[in-house]
């Protein structure tokens, strides 16, 4: 019997791929989210305080007070690997940081429906890597702008893909609200490449994310919308994070997001442990499909300086 997980696997590297020419597919799994806390609280970016900033918005390192690690593994599907490293180091004048993210499947299946039933022509490797390099710098004390560059390579099989990319992002606050704005994918240069006797050409769609975050000593409500990164669609977000005074080294959240093209809609909760330099998250996400098994995800984050 034909397992169908992996031609779900191929969707869920589809809703996050680049535009391709109609007669091809290629891959680029970069928004699976950047660390178990923000996928627990609807996969809402713009407000990490710690080096996952790397891959959100890069204009929050300025807001990093000393040099921070982050490390986010887990597996989807038990096919996808996904993986993430980052650090920051908050230079005096111009905050840098640097990231690397990996994203491989082996064994993909390609197929297609005969009489309602898969039939597989072939498998196939997968692998995604993405460098990132940010650099910030403070407008005023409560407002900062961020620049990312991105080397970028996908690998099918033995065919590589190589691509330069670029983003930008601002972040200020007022009073208990806080503001991010990411536009990502400003170079619109396509690359080339030949797979399958095709001529495959792609370029990465800009994307614009808009969030916001009301702050209080007790909780934070954020809120997100964005385009998504290969179709006219939206996505917009919801979540709640607790920070119980009884128990000051814990945080509890709760997200809610919604894909509205596709009308896929997901729930996550989840807590972290905050222990000064040292950050445990993790996150819970129940059935979302009938393929798709629950997902339980860990991430670590570390500061070389105790939080004040």
């Amino acid at each position: 019997m034909i397992n169908k997980r992996p031609t779900f696997a191929i969707i869920l590297l589809l809703l996050s791929s680049p535009s391709w020419g109609k007669q091809s597919q290629s891959f680029l799994a970069s928004h699976l989210g950047n660390s178990a806390k923000m996928i627990g609280s609807g996969n809402i970016q713009g407000f990490s305080d710690h080096a996952s900033s790397v891959f959100g918005n890069p204009a929050t390192i300025g807001r990093i007070k000393s040099p921070s690690f982050s490390l986010f593994n887990t597996r989807i599907l038990n096919e996808i690997q996904y993986q993430q490293f980052a650090s920051t180091f908050p230079f005096k004048n111009i905050p840098m940081g640097i990231g690397l993210m990996k994203t491989s499947v082996s064994q993909l299946h390609h197929s297609t429906l005969i009489n309602d039933y898969p039939i597989i022509h072939h498998s196939f490797h997968y692998q995604h890597l993405e460098l990132n390099h940010i650099i910030a710098t403070r407008l005023s004390p409560h407002a900062y702008l961020g620049l990312k560059t991105s080397w970028i390579r996908t690998e099918i099989d033995q065919n590589i893909f190589n691509n330069i990319n670029a983003g930008i992002g601002a972040y200020w606050t007022q009073s208990a609200h806080h503001y991010s704005l990411i536009i990502n994918h400003l170079i619109k240069h396509p690359f080339h490449q030949n797979y399958q006797n095709q001529r495959i050409s792609a370029h990465y769609p800009t994307q614009i994310i808009i969030s916001h975050q009301f702050q209080s000593r007790h909780f934070s409500i954020r809120s997100q919308t964005k385009s998504h990164p290969t179709r006219n669609a939206m996505i917009s977000a919801l979540g709640i994070i607790l920070h119980p005074t009884q128990v000051s080294l814990l945080s509890i959240y709760f997200g809610y997001s919604q894909h509205h093209n596709l009308d896929l809609i997901q729930a996550s909760t989840g807590l972290s442990l905050n222990l000064n330099q040292l950050q445990l998250q993790y996150a819970f996400l129940p059935n979302s499909h009938p393929q798709v098994p629950q997902s339980h995800l860990f991430s670590l984050h570390w500061s070389l300086k105790k939080k004040t």
